[in-house]
Formats: structure tokens, C-alpha cells, sequence
């Protein structure tokens, strides 16, 4: 449009293309003339004319209806009495910067509170998440665009790695939910990679919706994929999607007062995979559990949970042998911690107590048997399927946390005792 041509050189036209459809203009347009009483108008970037100031961006308005006669953008109304009925401006949903304002942090303290727990203390976090509450942020539930009423009886469980035992306990116990539901599961193997996770999420049509067990994937991905897919999160915590998480802290409380009971003052934590959302919480549970009980807590970088990966940390805690228990992050980790110390004719638990988590059958068929956290594998998958079928349980606010249990066996005893 032309600004510089006079208004009514343009009404009319405007106001027959405006009776059947929705008009977009920008400029100095300040009436037309509509034919069609309840003809829709939509109006965009309008300068207030009456404004000094020229050169000022448009303002944004919707129009969304306007009765038959002639419509003033000033809101002057000739004898036709146009009637406008809403007038609003377009909607901003609040981004990390806006959440981080609020709380008053970096927008990057904001982002690893949501995908890397571990490396924001649980104050901090806790002053994210009420500042993303206060302004809505991810707060709504995501609503899947193609679920329909078509039902498959058939859903998709995606674990990162099949091999590890307490993934075969989740995913035996799935089964049996599925199975008292009539219901089929399908079995994705990630193998502890984003891109074979993501790859195993595409053409899923055929399900009715997806667990995903311990997911690398980012937020962003796995809200996009929520749009197009019923999603239940399981350990792990994706804002606007039902979860269900093991609360660590009670298991975490009865193993370092035992610990500390048996005379040890001082704890080594054996790490998980960095993209591991689970890691971040183990870590920042027991680190502050450990400050509350004044033990003195030390990382030591295990990037991988597997077996192999406790009997390479072995050889690096002995670089420098200053704790006496060690607590890792699965029993994979503490198996093989035990089986490398055992390999130098080091004696577990005379010279260190070892923990694992996740209570795995093969804990009891060590010498000495394992010491761990157990997580209720059965509940967090009952819960898990019952979010996915059950249409009332599963919004953006159910959060399920399963509570943790320290299992004491023979690998931890008094340091220094012979056993």
C-alpha cells in the first residue's frame, strides 16, 4: 500500500476485500467501509496517527469482529455505530531469560536447573522452578495434535541401555502392567546415545503412547515429540509432562548415617553419563545430604555406568586413596570397583565400604554381597503405565516420586576391621 494515497482512495476496495476475508494493513489507513455485518477484520502494525511521533513502530492489534458501517482506527464511530468486540494484543509466552530475571540468575543457571540438576544447588533450583510457576512457564500440559480414538492396545518403552539389569527389572514389570491392561510393549534400546533415541522415536503411529526411561534427549526435543505422541517421563522430570522420579534422599540419609556410625568420615561418589538427568539428582542428594551430616564428599568423573567403568575408576582412586567408602552411581560401577580392588588383593570392606543404587538382582551373588539404594522398580512402572492409559492422572502437574531404601549387605563395615 502506498502511504501517501488518501484514505478514501482506499476504502472502498479495501472494504470489498475486507467483507470475505481477513485483512491485514499497514500504514496510515484510518477508515474503510464494510458490506457484510458480521464480516471478520483482522488489523496489524496500525500507527496511532494522532501520535507525534511519526516514526514509531506499528502496534500490533487484532480485530477479531465489526459490525456493518464504517470503522475509525481512533475509535471515532460514524452513524453506523460499527461495534468492536475484542481488541488484543498478541499473547508472549516467558522464555528462560524472562524466568531467569525473576529468580534473579543467569539464564544458563536456569537451563542446567531444568537439564543438569547436578550443577545447581537444590536453594537455587527450588527458586527457578517458584519463579517459572509464578510466570507460567512450561507450566501447561502438553496435548498430544494426532492422538486419537483409535486404540492400538500397544505402547513403546524406551530404555538407555538394555544390558544394565535395573532396566531389565523396569521393563519386566511394564510387561506385567501391560499385560493386566491387555495391552502390548514394544522395547527401544537407546544404548545410551541421543541420536539412536531419537531414531528409534520416529513412525510411531502405530502406538498409543511412549515411556521414556532415563532419556539423553533435551527438553526441547522430547516437548516437541510430546506434541505428536502421549509421553510419561520415567527418571527423569520434563516440565509440562507427567513423570514419575525415585526420591533419593531417603536412601541416601540411612546409608551416610550408617556410614558415618561405622567411623567413616568421608565419602567418594563414582559419576554417571554427564547427559544423564538422574546423575544430576543423585549427585546433588547426597551432596546435600552429606553437608547436613558434616562427611566430606568427594567426585571422582566415572563417565559410563557399566561395569568396566568401576574397574577404571579403581585405578583412579588409588591415585589418591583419601576416603574410606566409596558410593557410585549404579551397582554396575560398584561391582566392578570391587572386582578391580579385589584383582590387587585389596580387601572389601576392611579397607573401603563400597554402596551402589538400584538394588539389582546380582547384588547378593557378590563376596561380599553389595551394599545399594534400591529403587522400587515395580511401582515406578505401575504408576508409569497408569499415567500413559489413564487420561485424568496424566497433566503437566502429576510428579510421582517413589521413595528410596538403603539395603545394607557385606561391603560396608568398620574401616580398617578385619571381616
Amino acid at each position: 500500500m502506498n502511504p501517501d494515497c488518501s484514505d478514501s482512495a482506499v476504502a472502498k476496495p479495501i472494504a470489498q476485500f475486507a467483507d470475505a476475508h481477513i485483512l491485514l494493513t499497514v500504514g496510515r489507513l484510518s477508515s474503510f467501509q464494510t458490506t457484510d455485518a458480521h464480516a471478520p477484520l483482522a488489523i496489524g502494525g496500525l500507527r496511532d496517527s494522532q501520535t507525534a511521533d511519526t516514526h514509531a513502530p506499528p502496534i500490533p492489534y487484532i480485530l477479531q469482529s465489526v459490525t456493518r458501517g464504517t470503522y475509525n482506527i481512533h475509535g471515532k464511530e460514524n452513524s453506523h455505530t460499527p461495534v468492536v468486540q475484542e481488541m488484543t494484543r498478541h499473547r508472549r509466552y516467558p522464555g528462560i531469560v524472562d524466568v531467569a530475571r525473576e529468580a534473579g540468575v543467569s539464564p544458563s543457571t536456569v537451563s542446567r536447573a531444568f537439564s543438569r540438576p547436578g550443577r545447581v544447588s537444590e536453594a537455587t533450583a527450588q527458586q527457578i522452578f517458584d519463579a517459572a510457576n509464578r510466570l507460567g512457564y512450561r507450566s501447561g500440559t502438553i496435548t498430544p495434535l494426532t492422538v486419537g480414538k483409535t486404540k492400538h492396545r500397544l505402547i513403546l518403552l524406551a530404555v538407555s541401555d538394555i544390558s544394565n539389569p535395573a532396566f531389565a527389572q523396569l521393563i519386566r514389570n511394564t510387561q506385567r502392567e501391560c499385560m493386566r491392561r491387555n495391552s502390548g510393549l514394544l522395547i527401544a534400546d537407546t544404548e545410551e546415545t541421543k541420536m539412536n533415541e531419537r531414531d528409534s522415536l520416529h513412525d510411531l503411529n502405530n502406538v498409543d503412547g511412549v515411556l521414556l526411561a532415563s532419556s539423553r534427549l533435551s527438553d526441547t526435543m522430547i516437548r516437541k515429540f510430546a506434541r505428536h505422541h502421549k509421553v510419561v517421563m520415567i527418571n527423569r522430570m520434563v516440565r509440562g509432562l507427567p513423570s514419575v522420579i525415585p526420591d533419593y534422599r531417603p536412601g541416601f540419609e540411612s546409608a551416610v548415617a550408617r556410614l558415618i556410625t561405622l567411623g567413616h568420615t568421608g565419602v567418594t561418589y563414582l559419576t554417571g553419563p554427564e547427559a544423564s538427568w538422574a546423575e544430576g539428582m543423585r549427585w546433588r542428594t547426597l551432596s546435600d545430604v552429606c553437608k547436613e551430616k558434616n562427611m566430606s564428599l568427594k567426585r571422582l568423573p566415572c563417565k559410563e555406568p557399566t561395569f568396566e567403568a568401576g574397574r577404571k575408576a579403581f585405578s583412579q582412586f588409588m591415585q589418591q586413596p583419601d576416603s574410606t567408602s566409596i558410593i557410585a552411581y549404579n551397582d554396575l560401577q560398584a561391582m566392578g570397583f570391587i572386582a578391580a580392588a579385589q584383582q590387587q588383593q585389596i580387601d572389601v570392606p576392611q579397607r573401603f565400604s563400597i554402596i551402589g543404587i538400584d538394588d539389582i538382582a546380582d547384588c547378593t551373588l557378590l563376596s561380599p554381597t553389595l551394599s545399594s539404594i534400591r529403587i522400587d522398580r515395580r511401582k515406578e512402572s505401575k504408576a508409569a503405565v497408569a499415567m500413559l492409559f489413564d487420561n485424568d492422572n496424566a497433566d503437566a502437574h502429576t510428579s510421582l516420586k517413589v521413595p528410596t531404601q538403603f539395603i545394607e549387605r557385606n561391603s560396608v563395615s568398620i574401616p580398617g576391621s578385619d571381616h
